[in-house]
């Protein structure tokens, strides 16, 4: 078995092991509220607990991706889970790219402030002389930041990260970037 086969297999297995937080809030059932929902149009009697925010920015999370910045998306699941995806292309000669997906879970918050921690994975093709296929997982911890009277959010994330490329392995701790793993994120 060649290390390429390998590698998306090992992906592929962490990929549904990551995605399982994910699928367990997309099958969660209706809450039953004893009070009625007084907005127009809602049956009486159920709360259908929606997403409450997203947003679109910017991010340095070469840690993770393998590209110096990229383009980020976040939407919050509930008022303690959120998950960002990311999306860079680092070259197009030859043609690279990769998409990740980091998973917050807030531990704690005061005011605009909060801790989080979690996990990621990325993949795609990567490398200087070739596109070569890479894999990132991640733990992440992070504080993220809501500026006052602004829709907008600093997330500054790091942890320990294994990627791999094309066969070879590295593990790190640290930042996810050299600028502190920085996103900033526009919420509407």
């Amino acid at each position: 078995m060649n290390n390429t086969f390998r590698s998306i297999l090992l992906f592929a297995s962490f990929s549904l092991v990551l995605l399982a937080p994910d699928l367990a809030f997309a099958r969660a059932p209706a809450k039953v509220s004893s009070t009625p929902v007084s907005t127009g149009g809602s049956a009486a009697g159920i709360s259908v607990a929606g997403l409450a925010r997203k947003g679109l920015g910017f991010a340095s999370v070469e840690g993770l991706t393998g590209t110096a910045t990229s383009v980020t998306g976040w939407m919050e699941l509930d008022s303690s889970n959120s998950v960002q995806a990311f999306f860079g292309i680092p070259s197009t000669s030859p043609f690279q790219f990769s998409l990740g997906r980091l998973y917050h879970h807030n531990v704690a918050s005061k005011g605009g402030a909060s801790f989080h921690v979690g996990g990621g994975f990325a993949a795609g093709l990567l490398g200087a002389a070739k596109a070569d296929f890479a894999l990132s997982l991640i733990a992440n911890m992070g504080i993220r930041y809501q500026l006052e009277n602004a829709p907008v959010f600093v997330s500054l994330d790091g942890g320990p990260g294994f990627s791999l490329v094309d066969g070879n392995s590295d593990f790190s701790i640290g930042a996810h970037s050299g600028i502190l793993g920085a996103s900033v994120i526009y919420v509407f």
